[in-house]
């Protein structure tokens, strides 16, 4: 999702103090405990995307540790600007993935994209992590979901994502960033959010078929590729039927608009959610042959 009002997102940069940044490597068990030191330990949080998945490529253990959960949250609290204005329909979106840590524990990654850079860091995409989801997630309404338990032995069902997939797919969001700016009507959270969450639904489909969705009709018919992602976005986003249907519709109606006006624009066009969704999937299968990583 990824128009109406995102002008207002602006107003809800998030802010961060010396104190939270000090807690941030000792509330994760990724950073504190599983990883070999890094300049992770010492990174002031929020963190640049691009910063975080280059201290991931230099940690071996990183394609062992799969990810259990994505899910997709947007900010639900009384002074969310784009709440209030779409009486909660719309807001801030956020995703939140779960690590899968040594002795069943698990640690949460989350990825906001915001206008201007919040407080604290230089990047407008950056991550938060944490061992307490409610942490990251406590303003916020779930709005889709996407959770598997790890293949058991036997033939596949579909390799499971991890860490290094992770880190490379923020590679990538981190690259498009590069030709593209932040566009109220266009580039904005929700656009990241979907690229992120679908990417990571498409590449690894099987594997997700084999454990749960939320909403489950409308994410397992996109898993088996009868419904595009853009419809199932709307479709998990939307409470009823008629506001799927008119957010649906003037969505569609503003990015095919873009697409045509900006054709000619190389590498920096508008592409529909679909094919952009392929694009970021085919970006991150080449990423992870070249690294050697095919199974991550």
């Amino acid at each position: 999702m990824e128009f109406f009002l995102a002008a207002l997102l602006a107003s809800s940069v998030s802010t961060s103090s010396p104190d939270a940044v000090t807690r941030a490597s000792q509330s994760c068990a990724l950073i504190s405990e599983v990883l070999d030191p890094s300049k992770l330990n010492t990174a002031s949080y929020p963190l640049s995307t691009a910063k975080f998945a280059r201290y991931l490529r230099e940690q071996r253990i990183a394609p062992s540790l799969p990810l259990k959960c994505v899910e997709t949250y947007k900010d639900t609290s009384p002074a969310s600007a784009v709440g209030q204005a779409t009486q909660g329909v719309l807001g801030h979106q956020s995703i939140i993935i779960t690590i899968l840590l040594p002795r069943a524990r698990e640690t949460h990654v989350k990825v906001d994209y915001w206008a201007m850079p919040p407080s604290g860091s230089d990047s407008q995409l950056v991550v938060r992590l944490s061992d307490d989801h409610y942490s990251l997630t406590h303003r916020c309404t779930r709005i889709s979901c996407i959770s598997a338990p790890l293949p058991s032995p036997g033939p596949s069902t579909g390799a499971a994502p991890t860490l290094a997939t992770l880190a490379e797919l923020l590679i990538v969001a981190h690259g498009r960033l590069a030709v593209r700016q932040y566009h109220i009507l266009g580039y904005n959270c929700m656009w990241m959010t979907d690229m992120l969450f679908y990417t990571l639904a498409l590449r690894h489909a099987e594997h997700w078929l084999t454990g749960s969705q939320t909403p489950e009709a409308p994410i397992k018919q996109y898993l088996r590729s009868k419904t595009g992602a853009f419809d199932t976005a709307v479709a998990c986003l939307a409470p009823d039927e008629a506001t799927q249907w008119w957010v649906a519709l003037a969505g569609k109606a503003v990015r095919a608009v873009e697409v045509a006006v900006t054709h000619g624009c190389g590498e920096g066009r508008y592409m529909m959610h679909d094919t952009e969704v392929f694009s970021w999937v085919g970006e991150l299968n080449g990423r992870l042959e070249k690294a050697g990583r095919c199974g991550a």
